[in-house]
């Protein structure tokens, strides 16, 4: 519970942080225009007026140039090195919010105390504390600290000029109003966007969490697809796998004709084998052969599946006659090189197979499984002919 708050308070300090550093390079964007737009202003108004005048403008512009400066200063950090929200970075981030808020301050105060010929003294004051108590998310230290000082300074900055008259204390009430409700605007922005980031935050967890049990879905469904499709006994495709490939070369079709050898393979004697050794034993030797039909079908890339009892069938497309034969010598090889003991075999001392293949010419769909016919037809003059062996009968 607690590592989940903890990583909630973070999740709350990141968006806070990103949310303040694109409004630092809102306002600096902004107040740039203004800026500009007041500096060409008086200049034009010096252009125009007195020699007196001249000298009070030349010393007004001062704190605009200067923040100017620092606005360009805050769109190098935030547009061009572009600061990231890292973990580790948190609290120097923050403090970095913290000065850019402190500084906008006390320009806010300078630029009130400085011009107070083109403008209400206290405007450009009202509008600082305006835009950071609503533009930006704040902590209350974060905007009650500046929010002090400048409102301090700048009631001694106004007693320094004016002294203590009818104005001054009017000013001073209208002070600490705008302190008052900037602090009010602050907080209630504060709970609004935390509200708002939390909400956002449980919606991300919730949909990251369905994201993950659709996963989760998925790969149980992929799993039950392979189950559905497999033999499992022997890990080989099964008969409906089987049926599901031919159906899709059937398709295949539409592009054009392809070459197609289907292959039968039967185990000898397995009948005899099972009687003597009993079905376990027999299993094993499925088991034992279905791990070489698998070796060759990765091997060669062809698709191999059992047929049903102790029949397999293999499909082999565009290959040629002698890519066949050697893929039929290399199973009968290499079950004769498992020496499993068969003692009642009519055939060997050990477990042998037989296999007739036929290749053909596609071009239409119940070509296909004609030509596993004719393979299923090859098999049986194999068995009938001694067994342990192939035969292959070609495109005619």
């Amino acid at each position: 519970m607690q590592m989940a708050r903890e990583s909630e308070s973070i999740h709350l300090k990141k968006a806070m942080l990103q949310h303040n550093i694109r409004k630092i390079s809102l306002v600096s964007k902004i107040t740039t225009v203004i800026l500009l737009f007041v500096i060409i202003s008086q200049l034009t108004m010096q252009l125009i007026g007195t020699q007196k005048y001249l000298k009070d403008v030349s010393l007004t512009i001062i704190p605009y140039l200067l923040l100017i400066l620092f606005n360009v200063f805050c769109l190098y950090l935030t547009d061009v090195s572009k600061i990231r929200i890292k973990n580790e970075y948190i609290h120097k981030t923050e403090k970095l919010i913290t000065a850019y808020i402190i500084i906008i301050f006390a320009f806010g105060v300078a630029i009130t105390l400085v011009d107070s010929m083109l403008y209400n003294k206290l405007m450009v004051y009202t509008l600082v504390t305006l835009i950071c108590s609503s533009f930006f998310v704040l902590r209350k230290k974060q905007l009650l600290v500046p929010l002090v000082i400048a409102g301090s300074l700048l009631g001694i900055g106004l007693y320094a000029k004016n002294g203590l008259d009818e104005i001054f204390l009017t000013q001073l009430l209208y002070i600490a109003t705008v302190m008052a409700v900037s602090h009010l605007l602050s907080r209630s922005y504060y709970r609004s966007f935390g509200l708002s980031a939390r909400v956002q935050e449980d919606l991300l967890r919730e949909i990251g969490f369905g994201r993950k049990i659709s996963r989760e879905l998925r790969e149980a469904n992929r799993k039950l697809g392979l189950q559905a499709a497999h033999d499992p006994l022997t890990k080989l495709f099964n008969r409906r796998a089987f049926n599901e490939y031919v159906d899709n070369l059937e398709l295949r079709t539409d592009a054009g004709p392809f070459s197609l050898t289907a292959v039968m393979l039967d185990v000898d004697c397995f009948k005899l084998y099972n009687d003597y050794y009993g079905h376990s034993q027999g299993d094993l030797v499925l088991k034992e052969i279905g791990n070489v039909l698998i070796e060759v079908a990765e091997h060669y890339g062809i698709f191999t599946a059992r047929w049903g009892g102790e029949e397999f069938a293999l499909l082999i497309v565009n290959e040629s006659e002698k890519k066949v034969r050697i893929v039929c010598e290399e199973i009968i090889h290499a079950v004769h090189l498992l020496k499993i003991e068969h003692n009642t075999s009519l055939v060997d001392k050990v477990v042998t197979v037989s296999m007739g293949a036929k290749s053909e010419f596609i071009s239409k769909p119940k070509q296909i499984l004609e030509c596993v016919e004719a393979a299923d037809e090859a098999l049986y003059e194999v068995k009938k002919s001694g067994r342990n062996a192939y035969l292959l009968r070609t495109i005619v």
